[in-house]
C-alpha cells in the first residue's frame, strides 16, 4: 500500500498571548482590526501549502482581505507595519510574498513528529524563483544564522528518529509520545554521508534544482547529485551544512552542463588549469582570476559584475 503524501500544512500553531511591544503597537494604532488581521494571516499561513502567501495573485489578496474583514488599504497598512516590526520577512515582502521565520520556528515540533521539515527561507526563495513567482538574486538574500543552525540540528534529530513509526491516526497528535534522545549535539556538523542522504531524499528540491540548471529528465537529478558527492570525495572537500551543500551542488552541476558533460559521462575532475593564474581555461574572454581560481563571469549576477568593475555602476 502506498504511503500517505507528505503534509505541508498544519492544523494548529502556538497562539502566543500578548506578543509584547509589537502587539501593543499594532493594537494601539489599529485597534481590534490590527490584532485580528495579524492572527488571521497566521491562520492562513498555517493552512497554506509551504506556509507562504503570494499576494501578487489578486485572488489571494482578495481572499485574505475578506478573511481579515478589512479594506484592502487597511490590510496592506497593517502588513507593512508588521514587516517593519519583523513579524514577516522584509526581503520577501518586497516581492509581495508573506512569510514568517518566527511562524516556521513555532511549528517545527509538528514537522519533527512527521520526520519532515518545513521550507526554510533559502529553499522557499529557490522555489519561488524557479516558479517565476519572484525575480531576485538568490545570493543577495539575507538568511538567518538561527535558521541555518536550526536546520543542521533538526536534520540530525530526524536521522536519529528514523525508527519511530509515524502514527496512522493524526500527524499532529501522535499516540506514541515516546521520544528517542538524539546523540547529535546542536553544534555538531553533519557528516558527508548524512548530507548525501538528505540531498538524495529532498524530492521537492530536486524539481527546483532540475529547473534551475536546465535538466530535462527529472530522473537524472539524483544521478547528478550522486556524481557531485563522488567529485567532493575525490577532491577531499567537505561541507557541514545542508544549505552550503545544496548551493555548491547546484553551481557544480550547472558548471558540468556548461562544459558539455552529461550524467552518463565518466568521473568528472576539476580542470587543473582553473588554478593556474597564467592560463585561463580558454580564450573566450569570459574568465576572471579571482580568489585563487578562474571564474566564468557569465555566471555572475549584475551586482557582482558592478562590484568587480566589469560593468559600470548604475547612475542615480
Amino acid at each position: 500500500m502506498a504511503g500517505r503524501p507528505k503534509k505541508n500544512t498544519v492544523d494548529y500553531f502556538p497562539h502566543m498571548m500578548g506578543e509584547g511591544k509589537k502587539m501593543a503597537y499594532i493594537e494601539t494604532k489599529y485597534g481590534n482590526d490590527g490584532y485580528a488581521t495579524w492572527y488571521k494571516i497566521l491562520e492562513t499561513l498555517a493552512k497554506t501549502e509551504d506556509h507562504y502567501l503570494n499576494l501578487n495573485d489578486e485572488i489571494n489578496a482578495m481572499y485574505l482581505c475578506g478573511k481579515c474583514r478589512t479594506t484592502m488599504e487597511l490590510m496592506y497598512a497593517i502588513i507593512n507595519d508588521l514587516v517593519t516590526l519583523n513579524v514577516f520577512d522584509r526581503d520577501l515582502w518586497q516581492h509581495k510574498i508573506l512569510w514568517s521565520e518566527d511562524f516556521i520556528e513555532s511549528i517545527r515540533d509538528t514537522y519533527k513528529r512527521r520526520q519532515s521539515v518545513a521550507l526554510d527561507k533559502m529553499d522557499l526563495c529557490i522555489h519561488l524563483v524557479n516558479n517565476n513567482s519572484i525575480n531576485v538574486d538568490i545570493n543577495s538574500i539575507n538568511y538567518s544564522k538561527k535558521v541555518r543552525k536550526e536546520e543542521n540540528r533538526r536534520i540530525g534529530e530526524i536521522e536519529n528518529r528514523k525508527s519511530i513509526k509515524e502514527t496512522a491516526v493524526d500527524d499532529d497528535f501522535p499516540d506514541d509520545d515516546s521520544e528517542v534522545e538524539s546523540t547529535r549535539k546542536p553544534w555538531q556538523p553533519l557528516s558527508m554521508e548524512e548530507l548525501e542522504t538528505e540531498l538524495m531524499s529532498a524530492t521537492i528540491w530536486h524539481g527546483d534544482l532540475g529547473t534551475s540548471v536546465g535538466i530535462s529528465d527529472p530522473g537524472d537529478v539524483p544521478r547528478w547529485i550522486e556524481k557531485f558527492f563522488v567529485f567532493l570525495r575525490g577532491q577531499g572537500k567537505n561541507h557541514t551544512s545542508l544549505r552550503e551543500a545544496k548551493s555548491h551542488c547546484q553551481s557544480w552541476i550547472r558548471r558540468q552542463l556548461e562544459l558539455g558533460k552529461t550524467v552518463e559521462s565518466g568521473p568528472i575532475a576539476k580542470p587543473a588549469d582553473l588554478e593556474n593564474p597564467n592560463r585561463p581555461p580558454d580564450n573566450s574572454g569570459k574568465w576572471l582570476f579571482l580568489n585563487g581560481k578562474w571564474r566564468d563571469t557569465t555566471t555572475f549576477t549584475n551586482a557582482q559584475k558592478r562590484k568587480l568593475g566589469l560593468i559600470p555602476e548604475v547612475s542615480q
